[in-house]
């Protein structure tokens, strides 16, 4: 499966996932405009979350560091899946926007708390992969055998 493809699987996986689990959960579904703009939050989500995976996943070889990125997205793509659909609720809440204005903000929302979320559980697993990779490194180093200096990432 090519990266684009991909994106979009993930894109288009995220609004069914959110509004259902928002439809059980709540019990509701936004209904009219704001449905669309939620959609769209999460459609934007889902994209970005799987082109930030990738990213990550790319600067990593060695199969424990890359096993350690899938486990950083599989804890915290339902964390940002959760975030993604609070976030409306804030906008919906105030008293000074308009519904043009929620429509406008809803999806600029739902896409920032949900990739923060997903950043920081990025980020946090690629740190731990680093640092076993340098361990390792400096393990190897130290048994003094030049052949296994050879670290992938």
């Amino acid at each position: 499966m090519s990266k684009k493809s991909a994106i979009v699987l993930m894109g288009a996986a995220w609004p069914l996932l959110g509004l259902g689990f928002h439809s059980i959960y709540f019990g509701t579904v936004p209904s009219g405009a704001a449905f669309w703009a939620v959609a769209l939050g999460l459609f934007l989500s889902g994209s970005l979350s799987m082109a930030l995976f990738l990213a990550v996943l790319a600067g990593f070889q060695a199969p424990f560091s890359r096993g350690l990125i899938h486990l950083g997205y599989l804890l915290f793509a339902p964390l940002g899946l959760l975030a993604a659909l609070l976030a409306p609720g804030p906008i919906e809440a105030s008293a000074g926007f308009g519904s043009a204005t929620f429509l406008l903000l809803a999806p600029v929302a739902i896409t920032l708390f949900a990739g923060v979320t997903i950043g920081i559980g990025l980020g946090l697993t690629g740190g731990l992969a680093v640092a076993a990779r340098t361990l390792a490194t400096r393990v190897q180093r130290q048994s003094g055998d030049p052949s296994t200096v050879r670290v992938r990432a």
